[in-house]
Formats: structure tokens, C-alpha cells, sequence
């Protein structure tokens, strides 16, 4: 706290005397954080010199951990801010991320990894605003998506699929629910974009045998099938017609099949 309120004093010294003009909204709270942060990891650095005089670990970790929280203090409000600072807010909170997970034990450094993913693509959201400008809710509900499937793709190869097969439900439904909206007020790019992420679903599903996502990518690809053709009343009457021969056909299969597996099995009792 003493480091920060000093970062504070000497920014406002700064801006009297050198600026003699106020900051641009938003780095006022990044110029005290930086300045804090830096002389925090300096402080950590002369000290590591000294590692092995008992206690110095615990105590690089904690001025680590402070350095981070003060960079987090002055990033978000800076990505806040409708100017440049928002950018540099974002880059800020990526390094504080990074100095974060960097302080966090070995054995525990993936899991705070994995915690750390969100508000690390939530900065890269922002920096994507600041160079290509907002986009409309349904691509940002896309990008929150892919985050989320690249999530559980990981915990997937980690062989943690219960976590995998949660977070993918969670990408899927987002994409779901917001392929429905663009029934009625999307454009054709977004169309498309939600019949490929239902068949990317499908995919996974037939490939990895999981028959909840390969239900739900056949459900998605369906519906979307069924909406492209809506115009096409006698493609649509043909597709009905063939889907119900199929199930007579299967049905007849099986009801032939069933006596002949019930024969065999009282044969083989025999």
C-alpha cells in the first residue's frame, strides 16, 4: 500500500509539473499501477539474490501476488474507457495474468492457469473492440463459444472428460440458443455459422462416441436444414417421405429379427 500511495504521489507530481495537463482518461489509474508494479518487481528482484536465507521464497511470492493485484486495480478500469488506454488496460491485465500464474506453486500452476483463461480472453475480446470496433451480441456470444470449446478441448486431451463434457455443453448451448435468434433477425452469415458449429458438434461427437453431442449436432443440423428449405414445400414432403420409409423399414427389421433372436436363444437353451 505504501508503494502504491507513493506510485500515486509521484504520478500526480508528474502531472502537475512535466504534463502540466491532466491524464487522458483511464491512465490515471494505469501510471500509479505501473509504477507500483515496477518497483514492487524490482524490489522481488534484488531479493531473489538472496533465495537462500530462509523465508525469502514466501516473501518474492507475496510482492509477486501484490505487484499482479495492483496491476489488475489499474486495468480494469482503463478497459473501461472508450480511448487508447482501453488497449493498454487490456495488455496490462494479460501481464498481471501472467506475473499471477508465475507466483502460484507448481503443483497447483495449472489449475490457476485454467482460472485465469477467462479474463485473459475477456482482455483479448476488448483488444479486438479497440482495433475492429464492437461487434453485435451475437458474435460476441461466438467468441465466448470458441473460448469455452477450446476449454473443454483441453480438459478433453487431460482426460478430465466429466469437466470437458460440462464446459462443451455450456459452448453449446450458447451457440444454441443464439442459432435460434437468428431465425427470426439473423443474417445469413450468421445462419451459416451456427449450422457449421452444430455440425463441428456432430463431428466431435461421432468421433469421440458421445452420444449427447452427436444427438445434439444432428438435432442442430437438422433444424438448420429443415429452416434453409422452408421454401421448398416438395423437398421438404420428400425428405418427410424418406425419413418415414426408413423408420417402416427399420421397423420391419427388427420385428422380423426379434422372433428369430428369441427362437435361437431358446434353441441354444435347448
Amino acid at each position: 500500500m505504501l508503494v502504491f500511495a507513493s506510485a500515486l504521489l509521484w504520478a500526480g507530481e508528474f502531472e502537475r509539473t512535466v504534463l502540466r495537463a491532466p491524464f487522458a482518461p483511464g491512465y490515471g489509474e494505469l501510471w500509479p499501477a505501473w509504477g507500483a508494479a515496477l518497483a514492487l518487481q524490482a524490489a522481488r528482484f534484488i531479493m531473489s539474490l538472496a533465495e537462500q536465507v530462509p523465508g525469502t521464497a514466501l516473501r518474492l511470492r507475496i510482492m509477486g501476488s501484490a505487484s499482479s493485484w495492483l496491476l489488475v486495480a489499474g486495468a480494469v478500469p482503463a478497459m473501461a474507457e472508450l480511448n487508447s488506454s482501453a488497449a493498454a488496460g487490456s495488455l496490462t491485465l494479460l501481464a498481471a495474468l501472467a506475473l499471477a500464474v508465475r507466483e502460484v506453486p507448481g503443483r497447483l500452476r495449472e489449475t490457476a492457469t485454467e482460472a485465469a483463461v477467462l479474463p485473459a480472453a475477456l482482455a483479448v475480446q476488448r483488444l479486438i473492440w479497440c482495433a475492429l470496433g464492437p461487434a453485435d451480441l451475437f458474435w460476441s456470444l461466438q467468441y465466448w463459444a470458441a473460448v469455452l470449446a477450446g476449454v473443454a478441448a483441453w480438459e478433453f486431451l487431460r482426460r478430465r472428460e466429466t469437466r470437458g463434457t460440462v464446459v462443451l455443453g455450456a459452448a453449446a448451448a450458447i451457440v444454441s440458443g443464439s442459432g435460434l435468434g437468428t431465425v427470426s433477425s439473423g443474417d445469413s452469415g450468421q445462419q451459416l455459422w451456427a449450422l457449421l458449429a452444430h455440425t463441428a458438434l456432430l463431428a466431435f461427437g461421432l468421433l469421440a462416441s458421445r452420444k449427447l453431442f452427436t444427438v445434439w449436432g444432428a438435432a442442430g443440423v437438422a433444424l438448420a436444414v429443415l429452416w434453409y428449405l422452408r421454401g421448398y414445400t416438395f423437398l421438404l414432403l420428400a425428405l418427410l417421405a424418406a425419413g418415414l420409409i426408413g423408420l417402416a423399414v427399420w421397423r420391419l427389421t427388427r420385428v422380423r429379427a426379434d422372433p428369430e433372436e428369441s427362437r435361437e436363444k431358446e434353441d441354444s437353451r435347448a
